[in-house]
This record gives C-alpha cells, sequence and structure tokens, in this order.
C-alpha cells in the first residue's frame, strides 16, 4: 500500500488531487442528468462549466461563481434581445459581432475575479445566439433551454467544488509580502551604506513583488478580510518600491548628513517593522524632497504592516500611494476589434455558404476568439491547443458514429457518460495535465451532442470538421494580429512608462502621487511577463521612477525651455540617450540657479540610470 501511494505521488497524484477530479466528474455528471432530466434541449451545455472551472481555493471558487451568473444572465439577455430585433439576420449578426467584440476586450480593463463576468457575457450570448440564428426553427425556446443548462451547470459545479477546494490561506500571504518588502528595506539601507549597486538582487526583489501583486486579487478572492486588507497589500508593495527608489536617489544626490539620516531610518523600520511602532524623528517638511519621500515611504510601510498585523484596516489609509487600477485600454480595443470583426466575418460567410453543419464553425469562432483572446497563449502552446481541439472533435465524431446509434435510452446516454466524466476529472484535476484537458473536454462534448438523436456518419463528420475549421480560423487571428507572448506584453508596459514620461513632460500640472501609482503598476507588469519567459529585466526599473519625479520637480521650479525640448527628443527616440545626458549636463553648468542646476544634474543622473528600461521600450 505505501508503495502504491508513493507511486502516484512520483505521477503527481494525491488524495486532494484525486479528491477533486471526482468532484469535476460527480458536479458534471449531475448537471448533466439534472438538465435531461427536466428534458432541456441540448443538456450537454451543463457540463460546460465543470469543464472550466479548476480553481486553487474556495473563495476564488464562489466569488468566479457568482460572476459566472451574472455573466451568463446577461450574456443570454443579450442574446435574446438580439434575436428580437427587427430586421434582416445581417443586422443580428452585426449586433452579435458588436458584443462578442465589446466583452472580449473588457478583461483587460478589470483585472480581477470579476472580469470573468464579461468572458462568460461574450461566450453565453454566442452559445444561445449563433445556434439560434443557423436554425430558426424553435429558436427561441432552444436559446433559453441553453440558458437554463447553463446556469444549472454553473450553480452545480459551484457547490459541489466548494465541498473538496480549500480555503485561501491569507497569513501565509501576509507573510509572503512581509517577507519581500523586509528585503526591500535591506536592500535600500544597503544602497544607502555605500554599498554597490547589485542589479541581480534588485531586479529579483521587484520580480517577488510583481508575482505578490498579480496573484493578491486571487489570493484574497472570496474573502471578507482579504477584501479590506487589499488597499494595506498594495500600500506595501507601492511603498517597498517607493523607498528603493528613493534610497538611490538619495545615494547618488545627497549629501553625507543626509545619507546618514537615511541610512538611521532605514535601519529603524528594521527593528520596528515586526511591533509597527511609529518612527521617531520624523522628516521636517523643509526637509530634501528625495529624503522625504523616503521617510513617507518608510512610514507607509510601518503602518500598512500594523494594519495587517493588528488585523484592523483602519489604522493605515492610502490615500497618497497605491496601484493605479490594471487596465490597458489599448489592449482592450484590439481584442475586441479583432475578435467582433472576425466573427463578423465568419458568420456571415457560414451563412452565405447554406451548410447548417458551418454554424458550428462560427460558434466554435466566436467562442475560441472569446477565450484566446484572453487568455493570450504564448506560441509555443498554439500546437497543443489545436491538438486538444482536433482530437475532441475526433472522439466525439467517433462517439456519434459507434457508440450513441446503440445506447438510445437516457439511462444509456447517463451510462456512457460516467467514463468520460472520470477521465475529464482526472485530466483536469492533475496538476500538470489540467491545461492539457480543458480544449479535448470542451471541443468532445460540442461534437458528440450527448443527447441528441443518431445521425448519418457524413453529418458527424461534417459537424466535427466545422469546428476544426473555427479553431483553425481563431487561433491564428489570435497569435497573428495579438501580442501574445510575455516579452510584447511586457515592451508595452514599458512603453507605457516612456508615454507617461512624455505627458508629464508637456504637463505642468502633473501630480508626481498619479505618475508614481501609474509607473509602478507598469514596473510590476514588466517584471511579471518578463518572469514567465526567464527574460533578463532590462536596468534602470527604478531609476525611472526618479525620472519622473525629477521631471515633475524641475516643472515646479520652471524648467528650462532647452532641457524640455531635449528629454522630449530622447525619450521621443530622436536623440540618444548619451548625447541626451551629456547636454543636459552642459545645461546644468550654465544655469546660474544652483537649486536648478541641481535639478537639471538630477534629471540628467536619473535619464542615465533609467536608459535600460526606456530603451527596452
Amino acid at each position: 500500500m505505501t508503495n502504491s501511494r508513493a507511486s502516484l505521488n512520483a505521477l503527481g497524484w494525491d488524495v486532494f488531487t484525486l479528491r477533486r477530479a471526482f468532484s469535476l466528474a460527480v458536479s458534471g455528471w449531475i448537471a448533466y442528468f439534472i438538465a435531461s432530466a427536466l428534458h432541456f434541449h441540448n443538456a450537454y451545455w451543463a457540463v460546460f462549466p465543470t469543464i472550466v472551472i479548476t480553481l486553487p481555493t474556495r473563495g476564488v471558487l464562489l466569488e468566479r461563481g457568482v460572476w459566472r451568473l451574472v455573466g451568463t444572465v446577461i450574456g443570454a439577455s443579450a442574446a435574446l434581445g438580439i434575436l428580437h430585433l427587427p430586421g434582416s439576420i445581417w443586422l443580428k449578426f452585426v449586433a452579435l459581432a458588436l458584443w462578442i467584440a465589446l466583452n472580449a476586450g473588457q478583461p483587460h480593463l478589470t483585472r480581477s475575479v470579476k472580469a470573468y463576468a464579461g468572458t462568460l457575457s461574450g461566450m453565453t450570448a454566442a452559445v444561445v445566439g449563433v445556434p439560434a440564428l443557423f436554425a430558426p426553427v424553435n429558436a427561441i425556446h432552444w436559446a433559453i433551454a441553453r440558458l437554463d443548462c447553463t446556469l444549472i451547470g454553473v450553480i452545480v459545479a459551484t457547490l459541489v467544488m466548494a465541498l473538496t477546494t480549500p480555503r485561501s490561506d491569507l497569513g501565509e500571504f501576509y507573510d509572503q509580502v512581509r517577507s519581500v518588502v523586509a528585503e526591500a528595506i535591506e536592500y535600500a539601507t544597503h544602497l544607502l551604506s555605500g554599498g554597490p549597486d547589485e542589479g541581480a538582487r534588485e531586479r529579483a526583489i521587484l520580480a517577488r513583488l510583481s508575482h505578490l501583486e498579480s496573484s493578491a486579487r486571487i489570493t484574497s478572492a472570496g474573502s471578507l478580510e482579504g477584501f479590506r486588507n487589499r488597499r494595506q497589500v498594495d500600500l506595501l508593495m507601492v511603498a517597498a518600491l517607493s523607498a528603493m527608489a528613493a534610497a538611490r536617489d538619495i545615494r547618488d544626490g545627497l549629501g553625507s548628513q543626509e545619507l546618514e539620516r537615511a541610512r538611521q531610518l532605514a535601519l529603524d523600520v528594521q527593528e520596528l517593522r515586526r511591533s509597527g511602532t511609529p518612527l521617531p524623528r520624523p522628516i521636517p517638511e523643509e526637509g530634501p524632497a528625495p529624503l522625504r519621500r523616503f521617510d513617507t515611504a518608510l512610514q507607509d510601510l510601518l503602518n500598512a504592516n500594523r494594519a495587517l498585523t493588528q488585523a484592523d484596516p483602519s489604522l493605515a489609509m492610502p490615500l497618497h500611494q497605491r496601484l493605479t487600477p490594471h487596465r490597458e485600454w489599448g489592449l482592450a480595443a484590439k481584442t475586441g476589434a479583432i475578435a467582433g470583426f472576425t466573427a463578423l466575418v465568419v458568420l456571415c460567410l457560414c451563412h452565405l455558404s447554406g451548410i447548417p453543419a458551418l454554424g458550428l464553425s462560427a460558434l466554435g469562432v466566436c467562442i475560441f476568439m472569446q477565450v484566446l483572446g484572453v487568455a493570450q497563449p504564448p506560441r509555443h502552446i498554439a500546437a497543443r491547443i489545436f491538438g486538444g481541439i482536433c482530437l475532441g472533435a475526433l472522439l466525439g465524431m467517433a462517439y456519434r458514429i459507434w457508440i450513441q446509434p446503440g445506447f438510445g435510452t437516457h439511462a444509456d446516454v447517463l451510462i456512457t457518460l460516467v467514463p468520460f466524466m472520470l477521465l475529464m476529472g482526472l485530466a483536469r484535476a492533475h496538476p500538470k495535465a489540467g491545461p492539457w484537458g480543458m480544449d479535448p473536454a470542451l471541443c468532445f462534448l460540442m461534437a458528440s451532442q450527448l443527447d441528441m438523436p443518431a445521425v448519418q456518419t457524413s453529418q458527424a463528420i461534417w459537424e466535427s470538421a466545422a469546428l476544426v475549421i473555427g479553431a483553425g480560423i481563431a487561433l491564428p487571428t489570435i497569435l497573428l494580429f495579438m501580442p501574445t507572448h510575455p516579452r510584447q506584453l511586457a515592451r508595452r508596459a514599458a512603453q507605457s512608462v516612456r508615454r507617461d514620461l512624455l505627458r508629464i513632460l508637456a504637463d505642468e500640472g502633473a501630480d508626481p502621487m498619479e505618475w508614481h501609482a501609474r509607473a509602478s503598476r507598469q514596473i510590476l507588469r514588466l517584471c511579471l511577463h518578463l518572469g514567465r519567459v526567464g527574460g533578463e529585466h532590462p536596468e534602470g526599473l527604478l531609476a525611472t521612477l526618479n525620472l519622473g519625479r525629477a521631471v515633475i520637480d524641475l516643472h515646479d521650479l520652471g524648467m528650462p525651455a532647452g532641457a524640455r525640448a531635449l528629454l522630449v527628443d530622447v525619450l521621443s527616440g530622436d536623440k540618444a540617450f548619451q548625447e541626451g545626458v551629456d547636454t543636459l549636463g552642459i545645461l546644468a553648468e550654465a544655469e546660474a540657479d544652483p537649486i536648478l542646476q541641481a535639478s537639471i544634474l538630477r534629471a540628467a543622473h536619473t535619464l542615465d540610470q533609467g536608459r535600460g528600461l526606456l530603451a527596452f521600450a
């Protein structure tokens, strides 16, 4: 027995994984049983939610289940509205494509669990609307039946899986956040003590921060405590970034007295971090700006840590340090436009062909464009996705040709569904095989059409081929026109930082806190994307934060027109970085005001340090 258990563990199977696999199988079978017992048309749609529901914690499961229901109801309502539109079928195609476009882009604007509502809204509209548009007889009746089946699947899967899905360990997550914040303080102390510039160490801290920030919303989902503490977690991460950047700024630009003062502050925080005691000897308001920024960041670290430790969010009110919401408007617009246009073209072509089976191609395109546009699969998994779709379609075709004709009763179908649900559950629950199991399972259900009457061999082949055609259209479209590789997404984040720098150069009333919030968000996203491919991080990530603050400070002092034009030329790519740094130094030497001279030199120095990130953009 011990040897058997050890062998299973070596293959990735343990008690928890097997329990989850069994729960997935049971939830899918129960959902189909309920839908078919109520005599809903296409009862197999009730199984779909169980296939895509491998979630790490109960909180995510329950919260996403709520948003699944919201998205399903909204999408089905939209589809029914489209079906009732007066006018020709072409108008309905346009309306459905616009709805798919709107929902395909929405998840890029709402990076949290509730973004799932948009994905389900678009998918449900396609599931309900496309078959009804291609087979108008009893279209509304069948559309409502598909909605009912989807709702049954969502509810059953959420309730059954909640019994075997563990709660999120928020305490462990907060400990990880505190640990990386402590590393950030230690690195700041290292810089202020005159230690060498350790780029690898800095990038490792940023990578850990970006990973924790990306998982914060998922970890806290479904938890009232997690929801209350999200602001404090954000504050800890942004304050850590600010402290590291300010320490670099202080080391490079202030005198020995200020350096010693900052070093003592960092050491105080290291001693007081666990107790959360307020910092002694606060920096006077008239102190140097980088030193005051450093002091503010350390105070924020202590306040947020104290709020988490004492479970009292009112102790920390992050009004000036924050992360902007992760909204990628450009990517959302591009994803929506590509998904909507592709769906419209395929809907029109399939209708003009006069081949009823191609309605499944149109349905596949609408669903795959919605899912793939959000998943952003790298090119190296494209073959896996397409292969899984082909396998599922082939298995579904085989079921309809050889198995379905011999099992005509409802009980027979339920029996034949048992081995499929067990295989699906095992594939989806396994930590390594999970992603590979979803595409074949989804396409098997669509191709097999479990509760439908037996058909001729030619029709089964046509309908399975139609699914493969739909995938063959959607997948290359996404890969050709969307930035799907993490390095491409990292470059977009760096470009956003560069555009923001140009924006604050043009805006004399720029808010330093708004700049810090936006730049911090993009730097964390950049580190996350590069970490997914093991890419080398560009130099100067934190220096760009200081460059933005230097530009804003120059605005306050009355930036010379020559310095502004020079910085714009460098950031626009019209002038080389080294030439820009050297020319800024010359402009500083010619400046009579010593304060303005120091600010121009600071801008030149931070531009030089940040050239790695800015060139990467």
